[in-house]
Order: structure tokens, then C-alpha cells, then sequence
């Protein structure tokens, strides 16, 4: 009894300790899923290069590799060179908009809520007051400001470098090393 008591402790804590270490190395974890990703869906990509032959000579592996992630690399970037301008047009927009033309055409609706909330006597002089929703506008519009916006975005692209480098470097070698990916759907018989 306390052996397999002691023993199912022991398969907690351990547990435990697994989930926390896979918590502080989550960032690793996450590159090595997305490139595990990638390397299934180029695998085939390689495989095809692997049977182009001139003669005797064929490509080496690890040309077809880099050849499919530059595949990888073309269409990410034709996606980016896409979606990229449209989600510049629409932070310039938000950069353009007039908030005291906003918080004027705002207090045509304000004044129509309180006529009919004075039709249906209620008392709205403690819900929100016309200064504290001028306020909160100019809160939320000064969050967005475009400053603040390029200035986290221009961090985050130190940040995207790196995961996008780790990516490449983890899914170079799964794609070069045929049977790291193979072996790790299956293990060995015994």
C-alpha cells in the first residue's frame, strides 16, 4: 500500500515538474511544433527534388532543403507583400480620424438617449456623464495612438527575426534528417 502510494506520488510530482519545465521552455516548444509543421508539408517538396537527375548527378539533400524552404520563404512573403499594405492603410486611417469630430457627431445621439430616457423617467444624470464619455473617447483614441503602435511594432519585429530564424534553423535539419521525424512517430520495436 504505501509502495504504490509512494509511487503515485513520485508519478505527480514528476508530472508536475514536466508541465512546469514544458511551461519555461514553451517558446522552444512552440518553434519546434511549427517547424515539425512545416517539415511535413515540405517533405514531399523534397522528395520530389530528390528525384530530379541530370545524368548521374542529382541534387544533394540538403540543396533540395534549402530549394523548399525558399519555396516556404517566396510564399510567405508574397502573402506579407499582400496583407502588409492593407494593414498599413487601415493604421493610417485610424491615425487620420478627427475625435473631436467624433465626440461632436456623439452628442447629437447623446442628447436624442436623453430625451427618451426624460420620456421614460429615468434618471440617467448617474449612469454616464456626457464629460466622462468624452473622456473615455479620448482614452481609447490616444491608446491607438500610431506612435505607441510603430513603436511596439518595430520591437516586435526583433522578436518575429528570431522566431523566424529558429524556425528556419529547427526545420533545416528536420527536413535534411529524414528519420528524426520519422523515428519520432515511431519508436523502435522492441
Amino acid at each position: 500500500m504505501k509502495k504504490n502510494l509512494s509511487r503515485r506520488f513520485i508519478g505527480i510530482v514528476g508530472s508536475i515538474l514536466l508541465i512546469l519545465l514544458l511551461w519555461y521552455v514553451r517558446t522552444i516548444v512552440l518553434y519546434f511544433m511549427i517547424a515539425a509543421i512545416f517539415a511535413l508539408i515540405g517533405r514531399p517538396l523534397v522528395k520530389q527534388l530528390e528525384r530530379i537527375r541530370l545524368g548521374k548527378f542529382h541534387l544533394p539533400n540538403w540543396l533540395n532543403v534549402i530549394i523548399t524552404m525558399l519555396a516556404f520563404i517566396g510564399l510567405t512573403s508574397g502573402i506579407l507583400r499582400i496583407l502588409l499594405p492593407l494593414i498599413g492603410a487601415e493604421a493610417e486611417r485610424l491615425q487620420q480620424v478627427d475625435i473631436s469630430g467624433l465626440i461632436s457627431g456623439s452628442e447629437v445621439t447623446l442628447a436624442d438617449w436623453k430625451t427618451r430616457l426624460d420620456e421614460l423617467n429615468i434618471n440617467y444624470e448617474n449612469l454616464l456623464s456626457t464629460e466622462q464619455m468624452y473622456a473615455y473617447i479620448q482614452d481609447l483614441f490616444e491608446a491607438v495612438s500610431f506612435s505607441s503602435f510603430a513603436n511596439s511594432l518595430l520591437g516586435a519585429f526583433g522578436n518575429i527575426f528570431i522566431a523566424t530564424f529558429s524556425v528556419l534553423f529547427i526545420t533545416f535539419f528536420l527536413l535534411k534528417e529524414r528519420q528524426i521525424m520519422h523515428n519520432m512517430y515511431r519508436p523502435e520495436k522492441r
